[in-house]
C-alpha cells in the first residue's frame, strides 16, 4: 500500500493551540473597513457541508471537531513477536487520519473557490479553447485573474501586492499535457489573432524548456508557479466531482476538469489543531483476544481570505 500524500498541511497554515484554547482569528489583518462584509469559509464538523459565513466583525471563531480513527489486531501477533505486523496496523491508522484531513480540508477549499467573487470578478476562469488540454493560456488567465482580485482599498495597485498564485494543483492528465509542450505547439491564436488553423505557423516553447521537459519527464514549475499533480483531480475523480457539487456555473463533470491555484505565501487558509494528536489503548477489544489503539485529534479548517485562491476550468 502506497502512502497518501498530505496536501492540506501545505495549503493550510497549521495553528497549534492548547486543548482548551479558542480558535479565534482576526479578520481586519486581511480586510480594510471599506471592504464591507467579509466571507469566511469553514466546516462545522467532519464530513459536514462547508459553509460561507458572512461577517461584519473583526474576529471569527473557527469551529473545531474531533477526528477519530481506530485500529486493532489479534494478540497472537504480539505473542509471536510480530512487531512488524503491529507497526503496519499503526501505520495504516496514521494513513486513515491523513485521509480524513485531506477530504475535509479540500471540501472547504473547493467550496470557497467555487463561490468566491471579488471586485465583481469570479475566482473561477475558463479556458478560451475547447481542446480538453491544460494550456499556458489558461495558466496565464489564472495569474491575471489573481492580480485583478488582489488590489488596494480603492481597487488600485497595491504596495507589495501578493503574487496571487504560488502553487497549482492539477490532475495527472494536465501534467501529461504539460509534458506534451515539448513536442506540441502551445499557441491558442495565430499571428492575426484568430484561432490557429491547419496551416497556421505553430508556436512552441523555447528549446531549453522543451529539452528540460524531455530530460526530466516533466517540470516542477511553469511560469514560476509550482506544480502539484494529484490523482484526486481529473475527469471522474473525487475532487472534480466535489467541485461540481459546489459550483453554480456551467461545469460538465464528465468532460471538464478543474485546476486549483493557491497563494501559499499568505496566512489566509488556517488549520487550528488543539492539543495535538492523542493516541491511547483501546481496552474494549481485550475480551476478543485483540489489542488496539485509538487516535484522536481536534482540528478545523477555514479560508479567512478567499482572495488567495482561484481556479481554472479545462474544457
Amino acid at each position: 500500500m502506497l502512502d497518501k500524500v498530505s496536501t492540506v498541511r501545505s495549503i493550510y497554515s497549521v495553528k497549534s493551540l492548547g486543548e482548551l484554547d479558542v480558535a479565534e482569528f482576526p479578520l481586519d489583518i486581511f480586510y480594510d473597513e471599506k471592504d464591507g462584509d467579509i466571507y469566511v469559509h469553514f466546516q462545522s464538523r467532519p464530513g459536514g457541508t462547508p459553509s460561507s459565513f458572512l461577517s461584519d466583525i473583526k474576529t471569527v471563531i473557527v469551529p473545531t471537531a474531533a477526528y477519530v480513527g481506530e485500529v486493532s489486531w489479534q494478540n497472537k501477533f504480539a505473542r509471536a513477536g510480530r512487531l512488524d505486523v503491529i507497526a503496519s496496523y499503526v501505520h495504516k491508522l496514521g494513513q486513515a487520519m491523513v485521509r480524513k484531513e485531506e477530504i475535509n480540508g479540500w471540501a472547504v477549499l473547493l467550496s470557497a473557490v467555487a463561490g468566491a467573487s471579488t471586485n465583481g470578478l469570479a475566482h473561477v476562469v475558463e479556458s478560451t479553447t475547447s481542446t480538453g488540454l491544460f494550456t499556458p493560456d489558461l495558466l496565464n488567465q489564472l495569474l491575471t485573474r489573481a492580480k485583478r482580485i488582489n488590489t488596494s482599498i480603492d481597487q488600485g495597485t497595491a504596495v507589495a501586492a501578493p503574487q496571487g498564485v504560488t502553487d497549482i494543483y492539477l490532475s495527472v492528465e494536465c501534467m501529461a499535457d504539460i509534458r506534451s509542450y515539448s513536442y506540441n505547439p502551445i499557441n491558442t491564436k495565430d499571428p492575426s489573432g484568430a484561432a490557429p488553423g491547419v496551416n497556421s505557423n505553430p508556436v512552441v516553447l523555447p528549446e531549453d524548456m522543451r529539452r528540460a521537459i524531455l530530460g526530466g519527464a516533466g517540470i516542477p514549475s511553469l511560469m514560476g508557479i509550482t506544480l502539484h499533480e494529484m490523482n484526486e483531480l481529473g475527469l471522474g475523480y473525487s475532487y472534480n466531482k466535489l467541485f461540481k457539487s459546489f459550483y453554480a456555473g456551467s461545469f460538465t463533470e464528465a468532460s471538464q476538469e478543474v485546476v486549483i491555484g493557491v497563494d501559499q505565501s499568505r496566512d489566509s487558509n488556517v488549520m487550528p489543531v488543539k492539543g495535538g494528536l492523542d493516541i491511547s489503548n483501546d481496552i474494549f477489544h481485550s475480551r476478543s483476544d485483540k489489542s488496539g489503539v485509538i487516535a484522536q485529534e481536534e482540528l478545523g479548517f477555514a479560508v479567512l481570505d478567499h482572495r488567495a485562491i482561484c481556479a481554472g476550468i479545462v474544457k
